[in-house]
């Protein structure tokens, strides 16, 4: 239960580190990582051990992910300036065909991601990654719109 609260703490001193710097830098970025692994291992009850095998695969996965995520936006902005003009059935099908490729890899990448996890944690730890993932975004979105507003005099 001391390492719950260790944890919280952890993880609190970093989000509020986190938003009192401006501008996003290589240092904000990686207190964002360090919170976010602290909010995930605190989620999912990590042990030591189990937090020490566990993040390098996720960290691995992440960085894939990103740079999947950053092709797939380059390609949907071809695809979407393409879609604004008149295409023939043909075109149209490629561009389908195209986008559904983008998401069987994304996809692929994300199956590839959850056995290597199963490799190191419990399925029920994994289970509740996908939501501890989620409730560390909303948390930064929210934190980082009341910073917003409150340097805005919102």
């Amino acid at each position: 239960m001391w390492k719950q609260g260790i944890l919280l703490l952890l993880f609190l001193t970093f989000a509020v580190g986190l938003f009192a710097q401006p501008k996003p830098d290589r240092a904000q970025f990686e207190r964002i990582r360090e919170a976010r692994e602290a909010f995930i291992s605190e989620r999912l009850l990590l042990s030591p051990a189990e937090a020490k095998a566990f993040f390098p695969v996720f960290w691995k996965y992440d960085s894939a992910m990103r740079t999947k995520r950053k092709e797939i936006i380059g390609r949907r902005q071809q695809h979407l300036n393409a879609a604004s003009s008149a295409l023939s059935e043909e075109e149209a099908l490629k561009l389908l065909m195209a986008r559904r490729r983008h998401r069987q890899e994304v996809l692929k990448l994300q199956l590839e991601a959850e056995d290597e996890f199963l490799r190191v944690l419990p399925a029920a730890k994994v289970a509740r990654l996908e939501s501890a993932e989620k409730a560390f975004r909303e948390q930064l979105w929210e934190k980082t719109r009341q910073r917003r507003g409150s340097r805005h005099g919102g």
